[in-house]
């Protein structure tokens, strides 16, 4: 079968969230069809590793998204009426390279990996949409946390709209968790929903005997990321000094790219320390008494918190992270509503990785059950396309 795969991003290595899923559906879906990829990338040096996974595909075509021209031309039509999302992802050369394809009468299902992508598919083709979650719901959760609360607000309601098409027009829309299955079950009435959660590459994520140190508690995460940086920013100002006045000699370690200056300020507050791009986040991981996941703001699935587990190390979150594991929380992870519950959790954590927590992890998270499911379902969408 042959599968047109198109990605919001490059699938070359998978070192951040939106990376990691379509870089081992990928993998794993050209091990079985023919699979034609068309993905934007944000650098000449992302556009290279991926042109290199041609071994594997049939064909490759990677344009180069510059982010501050799109953005600027994305506000330009987002003042016209334009969805900013979709108007950012928008580029004329994978449009001309997809309406002129040799192979495009081939292609028997498009997999649209974001709606915001839905526009360079073949109206013509059955398609597959990885939805992986409700990404308007995130504006609207912009709109009660960030300023400038009217823009974010127009921008959901535009977003949604793309998205109710997309979802209708999709012979099945894909989720990765139950809770936003809900919640595009409750915005979208109609929509074809089907979850399939990512895994976890169990031989990088490994436990590991950690070194004697300070006790600590870790984030790991994209710096400038705005649900990141707010959740980090609370969490310093406001949990961290309660749990460092009971245990004095605590560290609040802050790893991970291109922290902002919101962010990088954290680093002048006595305790606390910020890991700009560090080569491997694992050491510092494997160091930590526990994992703090702090977001106030979540969405999908939190690779971050599966990681950890995978490591075997506890995991302290907010209810908002919990929540978008439905009723399902894996072992491993304390939930911590006041100051109280972060100190008794972390209290109760310890950097001696727990293997039963990963054990557990595994009955999920895997990559090849996953993979298995999308593969049916492209399957069942050219079945169906054929009746």
């Amino acid at each position: 079968m042959n599968v047109l795969y198109i990605s919001h991003c490059a699938p070359d290595v998978p070192d951040k969230g939106e990376k990691i899923r379509v870089h081992h559906f990928l993998k794993r879906l050209a091990a079985r069809h023919t699979v034609h990829l068309a993905c934007l990338c944000r650098h000449l040096e992302e556009t290279k590793r991926t042109r290199e996974l041609a071994g594997g595909l049939a064909s490759v075509f990677a344009q180069v998204l510059k982010p501050k021209p799109a953005l600027a031309r994305a506000a330009i039509r987002y003042g016209l009426g334009g969805s900013l999302t979709v108007e950012y992802f928008r580029g004329a050369a994978m449009k001309r390279y997809l309406d002129t394809a040799p192979w495009r009468g081939e292609v028997d299902v498009t997999l649209v990996y974001s709606a915001a992508m839905t526009g360079y598919a073949d109206p013509s083709k059955p398609m597959v949409l990885d939805l992986c979650d409700l990404d308007s719901e995130k504006w609207f959760e912009y709109d009660r946390l960030r300023r400038l609360p009217f823009a974010y607000a127009i921008e959901g309601r535009r977003l949604r709209s793309v998205e109710q098409i997309a979802c209708a027009r999709a012979h099945s829309t894909i989720v990765m968790t139950g809770n936003e299955a809900s919640l595009v079950r409750s915005a979208i009435p109609g929509a074809r929903v089907e979850v399939i959660a990512n895994g976890v590459d169990y031989d990088y994520w490994r436990p590991v005997a950690a070194s004697s140190g300070k006790p600590s508690i870790v984030f790991i995460g994209q710096l400038d990321y705005f649900p990141n940086a707010d959740g980090i920013e609370w969490f310093a100002r406001e949990i961290f000094p309660y749990l460092r006045s009971a245990v004095p000699e605590m560290e609040f370690v802050i790893a991970g790219r291109n922290p902002d200056a919101q962010v990088s300020r954290l680093g002048s507050i006595a305790g606390i320390r910020v890991l700009e791009n560090p080569a491997d986040v694992r050491p510092i991981l494997a160091s930590a008494t526990a994992v703090a996941v702090p977001l106030r703001l979540a969405r999908g699935l939190q690779n971050k918190v599966i990681e950890a587990l995978a490591m075997g190390k506890t995991v302290l979150t907010t209810p908002q992270v919990s929540k978008t594991f439905g009723e399902s929380l894996p072992d491993g992870i304390a939930v911590c509503e006041g100051r109280d519950d972060w100190l008794a959790a972390f209290q109760a954590a310890s950097p001696t990785p727990r293997p039963e927590i990963r054990d557990s992890l595994r009955k999920t998270y895997d990559w090849d059950a996953a993979a298995d499911r999308l593969c049916a379902l492209v399957e069942g969408a050219k079945a169906a396309a054929n009746l």
